[in-house]
């Protein structure tokens, strides 16, 4: 026994010291990443590490940020800074590679399918270029493809499952609030499966009971993780904000006339400086003339989404062809820009995402009888598509999605890929 399991084991492993090399090599090219400070995440780790509290600015509490990352990386500034970061980092990439093997064995893949799924994980570009830069996508990520992992463990009794998937919930909701848009598709597919087992009969009651207890033990288990954060906004800004002040802002970046103008039907492929600064400006006025007060993040963010939902609201068709181009964003195989400049690059990344999503795509639909199973992965699939047709999208979005369309992909090389899940 113990000569097979080593057996097993041996390609895991092989494939995670693969996953780790690549990704401290990475690190050691990007380097200077680690703290270039693009969504102001370093900012407040510093102040939190220096006893300012959660703030960019000192004296000045903030919800503009979700509070997980901030805090991690204030750990690992007191810790050894720089390095500490890309240690971190590096771990959790590694541990996303094991999670993909592991999301692709609770399906049923074999273990040669559920390492081909691991590798291209491993070696996918978005994932690789931000494990070197301090923004959530790595952490995401990893917290996202474990809930994955443990919302399609194979069923059974189990006091843990629930409990774990409700404390993943909780930690990817602070860490970005985006996995609720997930959460409430479902909790949507949950009711509508409770409601066909009650049409077929009392034969499914048992099962239909369990389901509510697990997802009550989830449901109590997430909201206890996120309640520290409700209660300090509730004490800092007189509102209980479960998510952060920042939505009103992404939701009217890519919905206005500047935007649409510039970029949708503009000449712009990228949204260029000038063109985003003259938007702030204008925006920033037409605030004040309304008598926003700048520094009330919670009027500021609430003055915003007014703007945006006003913008849609005139504008339909001008929002549907913003969704449009939000969605191929989102799905696109080429980045906008790369810090590289390099051509050769970004046409070699272009051919890497154009093989991997049109062999996922054909994964899919070969083995379309597999969905039931696939359900968790393809919810959250279509809630972070749909969530980014609406607000700000671009290729980096989608990072919590490579394992996903790593296993479909790695699917395509099977003729039966969901055979019986492997709880080991």
């Amino acid at each position: 026994m113990l000569r097979r399991l080593k057996e097993f084991d041996q390609p895991l492993l092989a494939l995670l010291a693969f996953a780790f090399a690549l990704r401290c090599a990475a690190v050691v090219v990007r380097w200077e990443n680690l703290t270039i400070d693009r969504d102001a995440y370093l900012a407040i780790a510093e102040n939190l590490q220096a006893g300012n509290g959660f703030c960019s600015v000192p004296g000045k509490p903030t919800a503009f940020r979700p509070p997980l990352y901030p805090l991690l990386l204030a750990a690992c500034l007191a810790l050894g800074g720089p390095c500490a970061i890309a240690a971190v980092q590096t771990g959790l990439g590694t541990a996303t590679v094991g999670l993909t093997w592991r999301l692709a064995r609770n399906a049923g893949f074999s273990t040669r399918l559920a390492l081909l799924a691991g590798l291209l994980t491993a070696v996918d570009p978005l994932l690789l270029e931000h494990v070197t830069q301090p923004m959530t996508e790595t952490l995401f990520t990893f917290l996202s493809t474990a809930l994955l992992c443990s919302l399609t463990r194979p069923t059974g009794i189990s006091v843990a499952r629930p409990l774990l998937s409700g404390l993943l919930i909780g930690l990817a909701a602070l860490c970005r609030p985006s996995i609720w848009a997930f959460v409430l598709l479902w909790l949507i597919a949950a009711t509508g499966f409770a409601l066909c087992r009650r049409v077929r009969g009392s034969a499914m009651r048992h099962a239909e009971v369990s389901d509510w207890q697990r997802g009550l033990t989830i449901a109590i288990v997430a909201g206890l993780v996120v309640s520290p954060w409700v209660l300090r906004n509730w004490i800092d800004f007189g509102r209980p904000i479960v998510m952060t002040t920042h939505g009103g802002y992404t939701l009217a970046l890519g919905n206005n006339e500047r935007f649409f103008t510039d970029v949708v039907a503009g000449p712009e492929n990228v949204w260029s400086e000038a063109g985003l600064q003259r938007w702030q400006r204008e925006t920033e006025r037409r605030l004040v003339e309304s008598g926003v007060d700048h520094a009330n993040e919670l009027e500021k963010d609430a003055a915003m989404s007014r703007l945006a939902v006003e913008w849609i609201r005139n504008h339909p068709l001008e929002f549907a062809s913003a969704s449009w181009l939000r969605v191929q964003r989102f799905w696109a195989v080429r980045p906008q820009r790369d810090d590289s400049g390099s051509e050769l690059l970004r046409a070699a990344i272009g051919i890497w995402y154009a093989t991997t999503l049109l062999a996922a795509v054909a994964g899919l639909a070969r083995h379309r009888h597999c969905l039931p199973r696939f359900h968790a992965v393809l919810l959250l699939t279509i809630a972070l598509t749909l969530l980014h047709a609406v607000y700000w999208s671009n290729m980096r979005m989608r990072s919590p999605l490579v394992p996903i369309v790593s296993l479909f992909a790695a699917s395509v090389f099977s003729r039966t890929p969901c055979g019986n899940p492997q709880v080991r």
